[in-house]
């Protein structure tokens, strides 16, 4: 026995039309709203209590003291990436850079650890320590 297609003779209104475009603009403003960029990222470098922020839009060469000497961070072409470290496995040079919001490198043995953030950069900053 055939089944009966339910949707056969369904008619469209216009208020359904109305509600199905207001309901998938509310989707695209929610997902851009929550996954658009709030500013400028910034490097944020760790070491111990401090932390410094730098913008990744201007190239840079940092030098962060750690628990067993100096490291060296680079920012270039919008990336950073820690370029020397006392360390002894040098895990930290070898790790590719960091360029988008939420991507981390970090030195464990001299406790210097770089991140990506986008939140932190409601205003353009230089540097800035805390």
């Amino acid at each position: 026995m055939p089944l009966k297609n339910p949707v056969r003779g369904l008619q469209v209104k216009p208020l359904d039309f109305a509600i199905v475009i207001l309901a998938a603009f509310g989707l695209f403003w929610t997902l851009f709203s929550s996954f658009g960029r709030t500013g400028s990222p910034v490097l944020i470098i760790s070491s111990g209590t401090n932390e410094w922020l730098y913008p990744l839009s201007e190239n840079r060469t940092i030098s962060i003291s750690g628990n067993i000497g100096e490291t060296v961070i680079k920012i270039e072409g919008e990336k950073a990436s820690i370029i020397s470290s006392p360390c002894d496995n040098k895990t930290c040079i070898a790790s590719p850079p960091v360029k988008n919001p939420g991507d981390w490198s970090a030195c464990l043995p001299n406790a210097v650890m770089i991140r990506i953030d986008s939140k932190a950069a409601k205003n353009e900053l230089d540097a800035f320590s805390y």
